[in-house]
């Protein structure tokens, strides 16, 4: 369950260019069609297959301060072509339209160049499918046994 939730976050992290950039139908098609297969496969594993679904055995401590957090500290470091200097807070300029360095959303306060930072949630979610696996491992590692289809899934994963 919180690998899927990772795996959530990171598609929507990875995935945000469909706002801003349209290469094709197809791609924001598959794009829309990963983050939305994801979101069902939670919605199922908490209401569909709760009965399944062992929660005691789920024990991965703090997913989002042990993994999540320290890929977006570290997207912020690491992302190429990026100087952290480059991110200020700043008043948007009267005419945002006009201005190449601004976004383009009136309520953001963010003034960085929105190329900036979709590098910054690709890198983020680069770092963040590193590390995604590592709930499950968990689970199976402390579990002892695997079934063969957890093989599976966790080989899958690797690929």
């Amino acid at each position: 369950m919180k690998t899927q939730e990772i795996y959530a976050i990171l598609f929507l992290a990875r995935y945000l260019d469909i706002f801003s950039n349209h290469l094709s139908i197809y791609l924001t098609f598959m794009k829309v069609v990963f983050v939305c297969s994801t979101f069902y496969i939670i919605y199922l594993i908490r209401y569909t297959y709760s009965k399944s679904y062992s929660k005691q055995e789920d024990t991965f401590p703090k997913p989002l301060l042990l993994l999540v957090a320290p890929c977006a500290v570290l997207a912020f470091i690491v992302t190429a072509n990026y100087h952290i200097t480059e991110v200020r807070l700043a008043v948007p300029p009267a005419d945002p339209i006009h201005s190449p360095t601004c976004l383009s959303f009136p309520v953001s306060p963010l003034c960085v160049p929105s190329l900036v930072v979709m590098q910054i949630f690709w890198t983020f979610s680069i770092l963040l499918e590193a590390v995604a696996i590592l709930p499950q491992l968990w689970m199976l590692l402390k579990h002892g046994e695997t079934v063969e289809v957890r093989n599976h899934f966790i080989n899958v994963q690797f690929i």
